[in-house]
């Protein structure tokens, strides 16, 4: 359609809508009116219109959210990000409002790429049960993708939407996509931009291929001695000297099969630490449609027929195939060897086929085409399968920081479930690569030194560490946040430069939990030395997001054990939660006693005094490597009794472990309440390092 025509109909659109004041719009017509402002070129206006919307309409219009982060990534209008995430999160709120199921069930599909088959099964199947599960379900598979669940921007929904503009824009080729595009879409929308991307067209030489395919042939030819099988032995009119006829007969042969497809090949370097090999994906002509599709390999640009019907063709050239060079064999080498300067995996591949042919000789008739055509599909598909679903361009720049969350279980003193949430982290190896970027600024001496200021103060006092910890309802609706910004200096003298804090937070459900470590730069002079949404001062990130542990039970008739926390003696911060440090990682020097702290509830009372009574009994044994423990040699046992005029009791045991030699070990403990009889045990591994 012109664009002449095109403005007429939205003019005429216009004028269909009732002039009406704001606020008063019907759904359609809130759609309508941002819709024409887009067409305008007044993307903001078109956007404050669809904000408004958000205010006045009673529920949430899921077209609406959709268009609003289509818009302001497709823009690029960085300072409406932040409304696009809000505004995303609400189009997913109400799923099943008439005017919203369209708008959701074609979401899920343009989610289909990067969350897999099972993930888009489970949600289609809700969606057409209308089960609620579907929205929070949504919801939480963006926040757990959130870099920085402590902001409000989702970073890795806005990079996603810019992927779909940038697929939108650019992969046009064909149209069979949820995103009106190609397949290359599918791609870039899971990983990004590739590392090398080339694209052309599978060529034939006329002048060389003859020569070139009776080099291949003649080498085959070695293998058997034709005197012992004459019916496969071909001379080629060699005794009429008759070469060029030969070569003329070999490029008729291949030449019928090849049909110069396009071809477009992406490679990814490793995603994940795991993979060893890249990501290899191959685009270009379908022999079947002459469409632009995805292929899976190289050889599903040769024709099937080329695999198949000479094998049939009573011709001369049944002899070519008699003797092992099927037109498919012979598009096969010619092919991988255009693409051997791309990877290695093609010349591999190349030598494979080469050595595949010559070994076989005239026995290759044998169906070896169509067998390396499994391979070497099953080889690109196996690095398919092996790779992550999805990965974010953005974490892959960002410094990344080691993030742990280690959490106990207690009740306080009225008896209510609550936890205590040790957040730590180690920026060091952010720092560094920031000073690294920043060297000019951070060297010791010249920007030419190999000494960065890591130990400086005054350098360090330019960076921020802050620690963030965020706990969800079933719906990942953000429940109750905490905040902390330990100092970084205090780690410089520490071998292991990890930076903690403490979070105690109610437990009354198992709810879901985030924690975040963000490193901020606040020189203005220094530099990230990429290009990213991210706040240019964030220099650094770690995130962690998972399921709290199930909470304590407090059930007055029933003896409850808190979770058992170790540790030892140590200086200690201002406002630690313990009298002792306590070890995260079950770490115990080897030149410090174990610390116990234990709390137990719901004793019972005896009648006469009031007092209650309960026996502790410990047992350390060691640990074999392979997790094996060994109860045939108890290290240590004893039974404490304790009396108390309380129900419950907060209690620090301190255990002589200096005996024991460097180890895994296993503690147990026994709590059994003298009155009730009821009993409660919980054990816990640790170990003893040496001096």
């Amino acid at each position: 359609m012109s664009p002449k025509k095109n403005l007429s109909l939205w003019l005429l659109l216009f004028l269909m809508i009732p002039v009406t004041v704001a606020g008063q719009y019907h759904d359609a017509d809130w759609l309508e009116q941002g819709l024409l402002a887009e067409f305008r070129g007044e993307y903001e206006q078109a956007l404050d219109i669809w904000m408004d919307a958000r205010d006045e309409l009673d529920k949430p219009d899921s077209r609406i959210g959709f268009e609003y982060i289509r818009i302001a990534t497709e823009q690029e209008m960085a300072d409406y990000y932040e409304k696009a995430t809000e505004m995303y999160f609400w189009a997913i709120s109400s799923p099943y409002k008439s005017v919203n199921r369209a708008a959701v069930r074609q979401e899920i599909e343009r989610l289909r790429p990067i969350v897999g088959s099972g993930m888009y099964r489970q949600w289609i199947n809700w969606f057409e049960e209308r089960n609620e599960s579907l929205a929070s379900d949504l919801r939480g598979y963006w926040v757990q993708m959130d870099p920085t669940p402590g902001n409000i921007l989702n970073e890795r929904l806005i990079e996603h939407w810019h992927r779909i503009a940038y697929s939108r824009a650019n992969f046009v080729k064909n149209n069979n996509t949820v995103y009106g595009t190609d397949d290359r879409a599918l791609i870039y929308i899971r990983y990004g931009e590739p590392e090398k991307r080339h694209a052309g067209v599978l060529t034939l030489d006329n002048q060389n291929l003859g020569q070139w395919l009776a080099r291949q042939f003649d080498s085959a030819q070695t293998v058997d001695d034709p005197e012992e099988n004459p019916s496969v032995r071909l001379d080629f009119n060699r005794d009429q000297g008759d070469d060029n006829g030969s070569y003329n007969q070999l490029e008729e042969y291949v030449f019928k099969f090849h049909q110069y497809p396009e071809f477009e090949i992406w490679i990814y370097s490793p995603l994940t630490e795991s993979d060893s090999k890249p990501l290899i994906f191959i685009f270009g002509t379908d022999v079947r449609t002459d469409e632009f599709n995805k292929q899976v390999s190289i050889d599903d640009f040769i024709p099937q027929r080329a695999y198949l019907s000479d094998r049939r063709d009573q011709t001369v050239q049944t002899e070519f195939v008699r003797a092992g060079l099927t037109p498919a064999l012979a598009l096969q080498m010619l092919y991988y060897e255009q693409l051997i300067d791309i990877d290695s995996f093609f010349q591999e591949r190349l030598n494979y086929i080469r050595e595949s042919f010559i070994d076989q000789g005239p026995l290759a008739y044998k169906s070896l085409d169509l067998s390396l055509r499994s391979q070497n599909r099953e080889m690109l598909q196996m690095r398919t399968n092996d790779a992550p679903r999805e990965v974010s361009s953005l974490r892959r720049m960002m410094p990344g920081i080691p993030l742990e969350i280690h959490q106990y279980r207690l009740l306080d003193e009225d008896y209510n479930p609550i936890i205590i949430s040790f957040v730590e982290s180690d920026p060091r190896e952010a720092i560094l690569q920031d000073m690294e970027v920043n060297r000019d600024l951070y060297s010791t001496d010249t920007p030419e030194s190999d000494t960065l200021a890591i130990d400086s103060p005054d350098k360090l006092d330019e960076y921020h560490l802050a620690h963030k910890f965020i706990i969800y309802d079933r719906d990942w609706i953000e429940k109750k946040r905490d905040e902390d910004s330990p100092p970084i200096r205090s780690f410089l003298d520490k071998e292991s430069g990890i930076v903690q804090s403490v979070f105690i937070s109610g437990h009354d459900y198992e709810y879901f939990q985030s924690a975040e470590a963000s490193l901020m730069n606040k020189n203005p002079e220094s530099k990230t030395g990429y290009p990213s949404i991210f706040p240019d001062e964030l220099r650094g990130l770690g995130t962690m997001k998972n399921r709290q542990p199930a909470p304590l039970k407090p059930d007055p008739d029933q003896l409850e054990l808190g979770d058992l926390i170790l540790g030892f003696r140590d200086e200690l911060p201002e406002d630690y939660p313990f009298n002792f440090r306590v070890a995260n990682d079950q770490m115990i020097p080897g030149d410090q006693s174990l610390i116990l702290h234990f709390q137990v509830y719901n004793l019972e009372p005896s009648p006469p005094t009031g007092f209650t009574h309960f026996e502790l009994t410990y047992r350390i044994y060691p640990v074999l490597e392979d997790g094996t423990l060994l109860t045939d040699e108890e290290m240590f046992y004893l039974t404490i009794n304790f009396q108390h005029d309380e129900t419950r009791l907060a209690e620090d045991l301190e255990i002589q472990t200096a005996q024991l030699s460097s180890g895994l070990y296993e503690l147990q403990v026994m709590i059994e309440d003298q009155e009730s009889g009821q009993e409660q045990r919980k054990d816990i591994r640790f170990e003893v390092t040496s001096e």
